[in-house]
């Protein structure tokens, strides 16, 4: 066999050694992933009777996937502050609190983790656009207090995001009084996010800061359902999309 004079390893695995530790020395050390800023909202308190909201199952669906979208997607765009994940979670979890994908992004989220994107959504105007839509369709002559309130939370929520949309500012205000919208207070916590400032282009960029200890004994998350009281529960659709009597 013949053996390399240096290492006294065979030939073929002393080349693999080799090749080993020159990738390990040219590849840069990854950095652990930032913290993600967020606040846990106060599910306690009662924002509407969801006995008393008439929505479709599939409008319960989309509505709920959007709203975790907005939670759970778009880390980096600086329209999606702390406050808005805050605040889909609070009303999607409200409106299902088994939604699959609201229930992870609240447990990645409140570990400071980022969240798995929610598929579908590309842009935080389509999520936005879905809440309009929604909440529009809630806005019908017929409709419950707690119909208009709930869309007045998707509008607040949607305007963050759109505010230019045609009309809207005007018919949230009208529906925010015909409803008796009670707002975020005692529900969410506002995070103040760092703010991003502008450098010159000729600004010497900044030396990168310590490189943090990466922790790698997670357990995989355990899908949990969100503890609500009795007033918020899910929508329980009968024919129609109406709530079941009880």
């Amino acid at each position: 066999m013949v053996r390399s004079a240096r290492s006294g390893l065979p030939k073929g695995m002393a080349a693999a050694v080799l090749a080993i530790f020159v990738v390990m020395t040219v590849l840069p050390a990854q950095e652990p992933a930032p913290k993600v800023a967020f606040s846990v909202p106060n599910f306690s308190k009662v924002l509407f009777d969801i006995d008393s909201v008439f929505m479709e199952p599939g409008e319960l669906r989309v509505v709920t996937n959007a709203l975790s979208a907005l939670a759970a997607n778009f880390l980096g765009d600086s329209i999606i502050v702390p406050g808005i994940r805050a605040k889909a979670l609070a009303i999607s979890l409200r409106l299902d609190g088994t939604h699959r994908d609201s229930v992870l992004t609240l447990q990645k989220l409140k570990q400071g983790e980022t969240p798995i994107p929610v598929p579908g959504f590309e842009e935080p105007s389509t999520a936005a656009l879905e809440l309009w839509q929604l909440a529009e369709a809630l806005d019908r002559a017929d409709a419950s207090r707690d119909d208009h309130v709930l869309a007045c939370y998707l509008m607040d929520i949607a305007m963050l995001i759109d505010p230019d949309r045609p009309g809207g500012s005007a018919r949230f205000k009208k529906l925010s009084k015909k409803g008796k919208f009670l707002g975020w207070k005692d529900v969410i916590t506002v995070i103040n996010a760092p703010v991003a400032i502008r450098k010159p282009a000729d600004a010497q960029p900044e030396q990168p800061a310590g490189k943090q200890k990466a922790i790698t004994d997670k357990k995989p998350s355990v899908v949990e359902r969100v503890p609500l009281p009795e007033e918020a529960q899910p929508v329980s659709a009968g024919e129609g999309g109406k709530p079941k009597p009880e």
